[in-house]
């Protein structure tokens, strides 16, 4: 009995094991799940999402915004057409030659309009024709937009870093959306829309900048300098120094047979142009100036530009390259640079000037007048060239009017005025002459009814021109006067 009853144990353990391995290997050749597979990685996807989109909304991986004119810019822009509904009646576009070539303040106040540079730096035409597009989109209908023509002769697309910069800056994603294939190639589209992806090596290479952004988490990284910002970025008054010179008489640093000008540019120049038509704005080219030895021959260049700007018969070009003005441009209108790609801000205030003159005499019926606005005489008021291009102000301190108005002869005084200086008051004087074709010459000789140490006198006042000083609408002479000295009138 005890025999039989082991036998059965040892048949039942003997039968037990193979049911032990079968299970075993049903577990081992279990089917990969794809459909758990594919959850983990949305899940895991869904998780490093959200961490880009959270440090993005954190601005932990921003980086130096201290130099990002066009995000301020833009800024200011919209502000101005949302918030003030205000229009932005000349718009330039194009790349650095744009903000560091023109005042626009001048060309404002000398027009009488509202002049916007909507720029991005080392862009090309393709920006400008999305910047107007975005113009547009906020209401905002320019009567005459200016294209720098630097941007045609660039790189297809510009800049990657440039290109960036302007697409962050605009607000409307679903124009963004739209842009993108055009404006990014396809490894530079992540980058584009997230700063934790296109800095993330911060975390190796700039953990100070790391340590700042977690220091400054919600703070404004690139405050604005101003509330009214027209887009203008002066390189500064370092001009041209004899060693930068030296170095143009050595060698030429640019070829002009060489340039090249990319199918692109011919493509958005075309789709700019029919957008301009579309909404009736006026087009405008503008060369701003170089030092006039950049080019071995500047003349292959501007050929070349003429031919593709005869496809465009409503467009105008101002070229301030040629003929150059060897007056004004001098070595002290341009930066201490090699090649003198960009303006001191005494070139910009020629630039301005010149181009104020070519808006008023070809675009004077289509721009409108302002001047006599409260909100536009508030904006520009506190400017120093405003007392020369208009008229003074209510409540600006510093500037007593003396005439106005006044037919005088073959002369129309639009202004004489006195400013108010520490050691010296400074004599104003916008004249016009009736008949268009006399000129005023330079200096002029008035003659003032003044009172001196309470006497009255006539006497005869020199007058000069200042060569950073050419309204359009009137000529502006000065002079000094001595502290004592009131002046009463013009003796006619």
């Amino acid at each position: 009995m005890k025999k039989h009853h082991s036998h059965k144990k040892k048949s039942e353990k003997t039968h037990s094991q193979p049911q032990q391995t079968q299970t075993q290997q049903s577990v081992d050749e279990k089917p990969l799940s794809w459909v758990k597979l594919g959850i983990n990685i949305l899940l895991l996807l869904m998780l490093v999402v959200s961490i880009v989109l959270f440090t993005d909304r954190k601005e932990y991986f921003v980086s130096d915004q201290t130099n990002n004119h066009t995000e301020r810019k833009w800024r200011s822009f919209y502000r101005f057409a949302d918030k003030q509904r205000k229009n932005a009646d000349i718009v330039i576009f194009g790349n650095s030659q744009a903000s560091a070539g023109i005042e626009p303040y001048i060309v404002s106040m000398a027009t009488g309009a509202y002049c916007f540079i909507l720029n991005t730096p080392g862009s090309a035409v393709i920006d400008a024709y999305y910047n107007l597009q975005e113009i547009l989109a906020h209401k905002n209908k320019p009567k005459v937009a200016i294209l720098v023509t630097s941007c045609i002769d660039w790189s297809d697309i510009g800049r990657e870093w440039s290109r960036i910069q302007s697409f962050e800056a605009k607000k409307n994603s679903w124009r963004k959306w739209k842009s993108m294939p055009f404006f990014f190639s396809t490894d530079e589209l992540v980058k584009a829309w997230s700063p934790t992806i296109r800095n993330h090596s911060f975390l190796l290479t700039d953990t100070a900048r790391i340590a700042y952004n977690f220091r400054n988490v919600g703070k404004e990284k690139n405050p604005d300098r101003t509330n009214f910002d027209l887009g203008r970025f002066s390189h500064g008054s370092e001009h041209l120094q004899d060693t930068t010179l030296a170095k143009f008489d050595q060698k030429t640093p640019l070829e002009a047979d060489k340039t090249i000008i990319h199918e692109t540019h011919l493509k958005y120049l075309k789709k700019l142009y029919a957008l301009c038509l579309k909404n009736d704005i006026e087009l405008l080219m503008l060369t701003v100036p170089t030092y006039y030895k950049n080019y071995d021959d500047y003349s292959i260049l501007k050929a070349r530009y003429a031919e593709i700007f005869a496809e465009y018969p409503q467009a105008k070009w101002l070229d301030l390259r040629q003929p150059y003005d060897t007056t004004l441009f001098t070595p002290a209108a341009f930066n201490n640079e090699y090649p003198s790609l960009h303006l001191s801000y005494y070139g910009m205030t020629v630039t301005a000037y010149k181009l104020s003159e070519f808006l008023s005499e070809n675009y004077a019926d289509i721009l409108p007048n302002k001047q006599y606005e409260e909100s536009w005489i508030n904006d520009f008021k506190t400017h120093s060239h405003f007392v020369y291009n208009q008229n003074i102000a209510p409540e600006m301190e510093g500037f007593i009017s003396i005439e106005k108005n006044i037919i005088a002869r073959d002369f129309y005084i639009r202004e004489m005025c006195l400013q108010e200086m520490p050691e010296a008051n400074m004599l104003i004087l916008k004249i016009n002459s009736i008949n268009s074709s006399a000129t005023l010459p330079s200096p002029i000789t008035i003659q003032l009814k003044v009172e001196y140490q309470n006497n009255l006198f006539i006497t005869p006042v020199e007058m000069q021109t200042a060569p950073t000083v050419f309204p359009p609408q009137h000529k502006v002479y000065f002079a000094n006067l001595h502290k004592e000295v009131k002046v009463l009138g013009i003796n006619y």
